[in-house]
C-alpha cells in the first residue's frame, strides 16, 4: 500500500470523524454544534461514541477535543474524511 500524503489546510473547513470511549451526555451535546452523533453498544463493553461532521477551521476542531478532554472521555481516533 502506498503512502499519500494530504496537503491540509490549517484554516479552512472539513469533515472529520472523531471515534471516543464512552458516550457524551445529553446535557453536553449542544457544544458540539452541528455535528452527527452515533452511540455503539457492545455486550461487556464500554459503549464507543462517533462524532462526525463539517468543522469551519482548526480552532474549532481543537475545541472539540477539548470539550471531550474535559469530559475525561479517551479520544480512540480522529479521521479527516473530506478537506
Amino acid at each position: 500500500m502506498e503512502n499519500v500524503e494530504l496537503e491540509l489546510s490549517f484554516s479552512g473547513p472539513a469533515i472529520y470523524r472523531i471515534t471516543i470511549k464512552g458516550e457524551i451526555p445529553d446535557t453536553y451535546i449542544g457544544r458540539f454544534g452541528h455535528m452527527n452523533f452515533k452511540v455503539f453498544r457492545v455486550e461487556n463493553a464500554r459503549p464507543e461514541t462517533i462524532l462526525e461532521g463539517r468543522i469551519s477551521d482548526q480552532a474549532e476542531l481543537s475545541g472539540v477535543l477539548k470539550s471531550i478532554y474535559n469530559l475525561r472521555l479517551p479520544i480512540k481516533e480522529v479521521t479527516l474524511l473530506e478537506d
